[in-house]
């Protein structure tokens, strides 16, 4: 019998917890649910507590009740990602990902699995923002529920559940709190003054009131209010009342007029948090309305002749299969919100997405120096957005959600990337910034314009790219207070015309039929092209490389010309003239040096390129004969320095021969030391650099008495031991 009456007194007391729970009076039902599984293990319970402690913002107990249930296979997908959530806010991110590979791959058509388990990856990046903002929490903030500010007359207006604010002890069953009220704290020098209740009776009713917003002058205010709880309707993993939004307009100091509903609420669904733009024709609010993404998301709604339009949702962008809330329009129109369905650091992270044309793009997370892995959210910012204001429960503050003060220690820099010539702006350009905290990347948006915050009074170089175009570069020092005018960026074409043109350069008539190599700095590649028959060349080339143009044809020198990317000016085309000796009696054609590691006689590779140029030269001029000439440096005798030039000439001539060269039209010839071409003689200190110098050999046209003297390097290697094959 006492077996029979302790079942039913635990089934008694599950069915009372079970009510509590569906009438949102989680506070309580927390409580009947501990009580119940020190005796039974009751898997729903579990859920049903974890859930409590979830929506009641406890997540290491949320985290911990979880954990002994969502092995179950019968358990509802959604509570793997919620224990997923809670190990992320707990600061538990390799676990967090597990749960939300579970969950994506149970439930793949809702994209938080995927997206959540992306942001344990992305936290390096989240954290490496800080910095950015200094908080501080608020003075007057309590052990209850503080949130949702806004700016109003020198102060701030807000949401508490402090126990001043209906003068009774009614309670909210949810959170266990007095019901939520307005309030409002003046701010002077020294602070903010003690807050007091605002709008009297005709804002606070015996309901909550929660989020509210202003017009620009301060005279209507739109602001939520909830249903009763008999009134609420229950909603798939959503126990929330229904919410409306309601509108009034003030009558003195703090009188305030009749309140009415807003035409668009239902009591179908929840709207809540509004916010109006600077002009007061357009409001952001949240909603749960069939047909979004998730659970709440944001829409917009517009004054039309007096009233408000039906309302818009705001679109992938922003909203989520998760939660979009709070939202605040900047008086620049920056839209500012807090969400769970983008990916962040856990609980509710504070977003922003800029304007573009009458909504909003990508949304981006406000980063680590804000966020926590807690629950953020509800910002507003000042007009020059150096200070703000927020609400988080993160520990630290005075109990449940605490309001924090703001300070952004950067400046915002919006920058657009233009065509050089035209002024149009280039969509979709690569902007990378170099200098302050860290490097960056960005990509422009679809009219190229990009913005980021840097901190203030600091060089950085903005590099901006796109294609079909040359590389931009910019200098700037951020500014001290406020936002940047915009930086302009403008790209010049990439591509340019050029045209080559071969010229004699005794007569500076044409050559026809010239053989060009075209070797590019950037790809590392060469290409040979032939000029027409009026020695000409033309082709498009980009502007970001540098080039070298060989020339080459029967009855002239080879001609090397550089072409640097900085004699390619923003004209469309441009022209290049390269001069060719022709080969007669008494003319010098300069060549490339062949260059000898110490005591070697072998040709090395970076010699190799230079026979077989100087061996196609022989072979379009065949009546040339040429000398070898070898020399060494002054290290070592002069008997052993000779014998070792001439076999070093040797080599060379071998090596020609090999290409096909004819043997009696090369004479190798060793002069060992005996012409050095520097300072470094016999018993001169020199380093290995100034002795490879003199380590050469040269080529002299013999048949017509001219002389091929070597061009230098710039950098020649030192003791390469890499043989020619």
């Amino acid at each position: 019998m006492a077996s029979s009456l302790g079942v039913f007194g635990q089934r008694a007391k599950l069915e009372k917890a079970d009510k509590l729970f569906n009438s949102y009076a989680f506070y309580e039902a927390a409580g009947l649910y501990e009580r119940i599984l020190e005796k039974e293990d009751i898997t729903q319970a579990k859920i049903n507590l974890a859930e409590c402690y979830r929506l009641t913002q406890d997540f290491e107990k949320a985290e911990f009740w979880y954990s002994q249930a969502v092995g179950k296979s019968s358990i509802n997908p959604i509570f793997k990602l919620y224990y997923g959530q809670m190990l992320q806010s707990n600061g538990k991110c390799q676990e967090a990902e597990y749960w939300f590979r579970e969950y994506a791959r149970l439930r793949p058509e809702d994209s938080r699995g995927i997206r959540f388990e992306a942001a344990c990856d992305q936290m390096v990046g989240y954290y490496s923002d800080e910095g950015r903002y200094t908080l501080a929490p608020l003075a007057f903030n309590t052990p209850f529920s503080d949130f949702a500010p806004a700016f109003y007359e020198g102060g701030l207006v807000f949401v508490s559940a402090r126990e001043d604010g209906r003068g009774g002890d009614q309670v909210s069953a949810w959170s266990g709190e007095p019901f939520l009220d307005l309030f409002y704290a003046v701010e002077t020098d020294q602070g903010f003054r003690e807050p007091e209740r605002f709008g009297g009776t005709a804002l606070n009713s015996k309901h909550h009131e929660g989020p509210l917003s202003f017009s620009a002058d301060g005279q209507k205010i739109f602001f939520t209010r909830n249903n009763s709880v008999s009134e609420s309707v229950k909603e798939e993993n959503a126990r929330t009342v229904r919410l409306k939004i309601f509108t009034a307009e003030r009558s003195g100091r703090n009188n305030w007029g009749k309140v009415e509903e807003l035409d668009f609420n239902s009591g179908d669904y929840s709207n809540s948090a509004p916010a109006l733009l600077a002009t007061g024709d357009v409001m952001v609010f949240s909603s749960t309305m069939p047909g979004g993404f998730g659970g709440s998301d944001l829409y917009m709604s517009k004054l039309v002749e007096g009233r408000w339009s039906k309302p818009v949702n705001l679109g992938g962008g922003i909203n989520t299969e998760g939660d979009e809330m709070f939202p605040f329009l900047h008086a620049d129109s920056t839209l500012y919100f807090s969400s769970d369905g983008h990916a962040g650091l856990g609980g509710l992270d504070v977003f922003y997405a800029d304007p573009e044309e009458g909504s909003w793009r990508k949304t981006q997370n406000m980063g680590w120096s804000l966020n926590s892995r807690w629950d953020d959210f509800g910002l507003i910012w000042d007009q020059d957005r150096t200070k703000g204001y927020f609400a988080s429960n993160r520990p630290g503050g005075s109990g449940g959600d605490d309001l924090y003060t703001m300070t952004h220690n950067w400046v915002r820099v919006n920058g657009l990337v233009v065509d050089a010539l035209t002024n149009e702006p280039l969509p979709g350009a690569d902007v990378r910034i170099i200098g302050g905290p860290s490097d960056k990347n960005l990509v422009a948006d679809e009219k190229g314009e990009f913005a980021l915050d840097l901190p203030k009074d600091i060089a950085v170089a903005l590099l901006a790219n796109h294609e079909g175009y040359a590389n931009g570069r910019k200098e700037i020092q951020t500014p001290l207070l406020g936002a940047t005018e915009t930086i302009l960026i403008p790209l010049e074409l990439d591509r340019i015309k050029i045209n080559i043109h071969a010229l004699d350069s005794e007569t500076r008539k044409p050559i026809p039929g010239v053989s060009f190599t075209w070797d590019n700095s950037c790809s590392g590649t060469s290409d040979r092209f032939e000029s027409n028959d009026q020695g000409r060349l033309s082709m498009p080339i980009s502007r970001s490389c540098d080039y070298t143009l060989g020339a080459r044809v029967e009855g002239y020198a080879d001609a090397v010309l550089p072409v640097s990317r900085t004699a390619l000016v923003r004209d469309s085309e441009t022209d290049v003239f390269v001069e060719l000796n022709p080969v007669h009696t008494g003319m010098t054609v300069e060549l490339h040096n062949i260059y000898y590691d110490f005591d070697e006689d072998f040709i090395r590779q970076d010699g190799e390129q230079d026979l077989i140029q100087l061996a196609e030269f022989m072979r379009r001029n065949a009546g040339i004969t040429i000398e070898l000439g070898s020399h060494t440096d002054a290290r070592g005798s002069k008997a052993y320095n000779r014998k070792l030039s001439q076999q070093r000439a040797e080599s060379a001539v071998a090596y020609l021969v090999k290409l096909g060269v004819e043997p009696e039209r090369v004479v190798a010839m060793g002069y060992g030391e005996s012409e050095v071409r520097n300072r470094c003689a016999d018993d001169v200190t020199c380093t290995d650099q100034e002795h490879q110098f003199n380590r050469r050999t040269q080529f002299r046209i013999t048949g017509m008495n001219q002389e091929i003297n070597s061009t230098d390097k710039e950098q020649i290697p030192v003791n390469t031991g890499k043989r020619a094959k």
